[in-house]
């Protein structure tokens, strides 16, 4: 290691500095030095019942080795501050920027796991920070060439935070031409915070069990440990770019893979963007919530968990898979051969034979001469490469957050969260047929959409001319009867749409921006404080990254309509503590005063009941506004990926007179979705089954 010989008089104060450069670097964050101070420690922001899960505490390090990392890291701080200042664009910030926050987070959070080797390991990647820095003074990619595992890193769209991704070029591979990109999904690992993530790609031995000799195998860090859902699934797709950005990449021929919870990620992944991939290979993982968790009918949540299940369940898109090449793989002892049985079963109905491989004797890892088979079959469907010439799409969802496959797009449900198909084939002499389950719009596009067509065995012709490929054809229904459409026939907001549908933790996979209160006159606004800070305390903790925040006393004029052009607003508080809330108070379907509280035919006590609801954003309908809520799972459901699921809908009434726990933010009195048209109605009780 470099040597750094010098006091440490002040090396805590330096690394506090560092930290909230950070903070406001590459926009992550706005949140002021104390109110960001507060959230990231425990004691402050998290309620004593509240116990963390994810990542374990460690046990503390000796005081001497904590300053003399402390000292280190604000120095070589310094170095890239200075170099980024003249260089706020240079190919390999984010390439530095992973490495530091790396040893910042185990600092701040308690991540050294094995104290000598994790020292170890955070001192080799101050140094490779210094020496990616030397190197950078030069113009151009200083990684472009790198053969071999190493460890690289983009900044995330969704908070604006380094986050690192591991990838292996091979030593013989010809980068001059487009290469195929095998993505290998890892498994669980609770103490694989960043720090043991990248380090894992700083040796010479190539990790994981795919290791083709003529392709790129980027592993995407899935921002840790969450299944591969909600901000970890935004992590892979922002990964795949930023290697498309760094090399040649054949489009066509993307592998998608993963093992236990990397298989869950792969069957999650693989049916919800069946599109993306020339194949999809499983191992072990789960597919959906009751079977694997043994839920039995008197051990049910409330009904809109269940309906949530809806969002990652594999067996609601299992239709997707008839688009796109399949392989499982499981021991033949290991209980997680349970996902792909199920898959075997359910693919069946739909008249597909799943390819499942099994290890002989095996229990929950990979059989050697089966994972050569693997290889081959993957390598073999990697040769025909995806085909975009599908004459013939099978689309399935229950949500418009996943709308799109191939040339078909869904635009409108009849109903959120139940199954909903579009079944398309395109003939050159006979039009495109289609047809439909539980949708009110579609687009079609590409030289498919035509226009001769038959919905639901109605006969239509595009009204849109052809130029070239065929022009995008909108239909929509109404009364039962399709029309073709220039456009949409509603405004933005007031229906129902992709990226536009809820629940509320859709609000976290786009850029979003907290207001945090900062005062504490009633119950409701001391809740409003302690969840604010809680969230962003496990948001940093959980999805490895600081959100972007301020806090009411540090808005600005004009702060409202400025952040709602760009980013999801995320609103703490009152309509007395926080005026932001007063402000779109009145476009929103809740009443709120200062005795009462509510929505249609509900009605609560004001100073003990909080409302929580995502809806669009009355100072830009195109964006949502979010009141009272971070991520809906909370510490007790990170036992299992699987439960790391939205556990409210779209609203909700809190009692805040019920302290927080690790799995409600207090009380549910109420909860529910909004209609397609984003008005309310009338739903069951809470403990409804």
């Amino acid at each position: 290691m470099h040597r750094r010989t010098f006091q440490i008089a002040f090396a805590s104060a330096l690394l506090l500095a560092c930290v909230f450069a950070a903070l406001t670097d590459q926009g992550a964050a706005q949140v002021p030095a104390q109110a960001a101070k507060n959230a990231t420690s425990p004691a402050a922001a998290w309620p004593p019942q509240i116990k963390r899960v994810l990542p374990p505490v460690a046990k503390p390090l000796a005081p001497k080795d904590q300053e003399m990392l402390e000292l280190e890291l604000a120095k070589v701080q310094q170095q890239r501050d200075r170099l980024h200042a003249s260089k706020p664009d240079a190919a390999n910030n984010a390439d530095v920027d992973i490495l530091l926050k790396a040893v910042r987070y185990a600092l701040l959070h308690g991540e050294f796991f094995d104290h000598k080797k994790d020292l170890a390991r955070a001192e080799t990647l101050l140094d490779l920070a210094e020496d990616r820095l030397e190197l950078m003074t030069e113009e151009g990619d200083i990684l472009a060439e790198k053969r071999g595992p190493m460890a690289r890193g983009f900044y995330s769209a969704i908070d604006g935070s380094a986050q690192p991704y591991g990838l292996i070029v091979p030593e013989k591979l010809d980068l001059s031409k487009p290469a195929p990109l095998y993505v290998w999904l890892h498994g669980r690992g609770d103490t694989s915070c960043d720090l043991q993530f990248i380090s894992g790609f700083l040796g010479t031995k190539s990790p994981g069990p795919l290791q083709p000799a003529n392709a790129i195998v980027l592993h995407p860090f899935g921002r840790y440990c969450n299944g591969y859902k909600s901000a970890g699934e935004v992590d892979v797709l922002e990964a795949i770019e930023d290697v498309k950005k760094h090399y040649k990449i054949d489009a066509d021929r993307v592998v998608l893979a993963g093992f236990s919870m990397g298989g869950a990620g792969a069957w999650h992944m693989g049916a919800h963007y069946a599109d993306h991939w020339c194949a999809v290979h499983a191992g072990a993982g789960f597919v959906d919530v009751k079977r694997y968790q043994n839920i039995t009918d008197d051990k049910l949540p409330p009904w809109y968990v269940q309906k949530l299940w809806g969002l990652y369940d594999v067996p609601d898109y299992k239709r997707n898979f008839l688009n796109v090449p399949l392989l499982a793989y499981s021991g033949e002892q290991d209980k997680q051969k349970a996902a792909a049985d199920i898959m075997e079963a359910e693919l069946a109905q739909e008249g597909l034979k799943l390819t499942h491989l099994i290890g002989p004797g095996m229990g929950h890892k990979y059989h050697p001469e089966v994972l050569l088979d693997v290889q081959k079959r993957l390598a073999a469907m990697v040769e025909m490469g995806r085909n975009n010439d599908r004459t013939q799409i099978a689309f399935q969802t229950r949500t418009l957050r996943y709308s799109k496959l191939g040339w078909v797009e869904a635009l409108a449900l009849d109903k959120h969260w139940e199954d909903a198909r579009i079944d398309a084939a395109a003939g050159d002499k006979t039009g495109t047929t289609i047809a439909t389950k539980n949708v009110a719009a579609l687009r079609l596009t590409g030289r498919h959409s035509g226009t001769e067509l038959t919905v639901d065995g109605q006969s239509l012709t595009a009204s849109v001319a052809r130029s070239g490929d065929a022009a995008p054809v909108i239909l929509v229904k109404k009364e039962g009867r399709w029309s073709t459409q220039a456009d949409l026939p509603w405004q933005v907001g007031k229906r129902k749409t992709p990226g536009l549908q809820g629940p509320i933790d859709d609000a976290f996979v786009s850029r979003f921006t907290m207001i945090m209160p900062d005062q504490e006159e009633s119950a409701v606004d001391r809740w409003a404080l302690i969840e604010s800070r809680h969230f962003w305390s496990r948001w940093d903790l959980l999805m490895r990254g600081e959100p972007r925040a301020k806090t009411v006393s540090n808005l600005s004029e004009g702060d409202g309509a400025r952040l709602s052009e760009t980013d999801n607003l995320v609103l703490f508080g009152t309509p007395q503590s926080n005026p932001l809330i007063a402000h779109v108070l009145d476009k929103l379907p809740i009443k709120w005063t200062g005795k009462t509280v509510g929505m249609g035919d509900l009605e609560f006590d004001a100073t003990k009941v909080v409302p929580v609801l995502i809806y669009p954003n009355p100072l830009n309908p195109a964006k949502y506004v979010v009141l009272n809520s971070g991520l809906t799972f909370r510490e007790a459901h990170d036992k299992t990926n699987s439960q790391q699921n939205p556990k409210l809908p779209d609203w909700a009434f809190v009692d805040v007179t019920q302290p927080p726990t690790d799995e409600y933010p207090g009380k549910v009195l109420a909860a529910g979705f909004f209609d397609e048209e984003w008005k309310y109605v009338k739903q069951p009780a809470v403990d409804a089954k």
